[in-house]
């Protein structure tokens, strides 16, 4: 399944710490999202698609995006602040492109689990 990118995609990974994108044939970034990438500093790896081994099949591969994990020393409180600020940007963000929001509990509950993975 293709996953097609817009210079709105890229300005929200990149408003969510997103510093490298992965692509293959099945991403598509616009001409315009991809020189807005190169212009925020975003690094663009191509990859290869990723086979099953037991049958030889090229699998459907996510774009994977890397986000920095550079944290300046400052306060606790700041710190929960600036999380809790990413949460509801990578949230906005996923409700945009999914188109509806019927998964805010979810989305609630997977969102601080993965940023907590980053931190690690």
């Amino acid at each position: 399944m293709k996953q097609f990118y817009t210079v709105r995609d890229i300005e929200d990974m990149h408003a969510a710490g997103v510093v490298e994108i992965e692509t293959h044939d099945d991403v598509v970034l616009t001409d315009v999202a991809r020189e807005k990438a190169i212009a925020l500093g975003m690094h663009l790896k191509p990859v290869e698609p990723a086979t099953d081994s037991r049958q030889g099949q090229v699998l459907p591969r996510m774009a994977v995006a890397a986000v920095t994990n550079q944290t300046p020393a400052r306060s606790q409180a700041a710190i929960g602040a600036d999380s809790a600020d990413r949460v509801k940007k990578i949230k906005a963000a996923v409700v945009a492109r999914l188109g509806t929001d019927k998964y805010n509990d979810l989305l609630d509950k997977i969102i601080p689990q993965v940023i907590s993975q980053f931190k690690k």
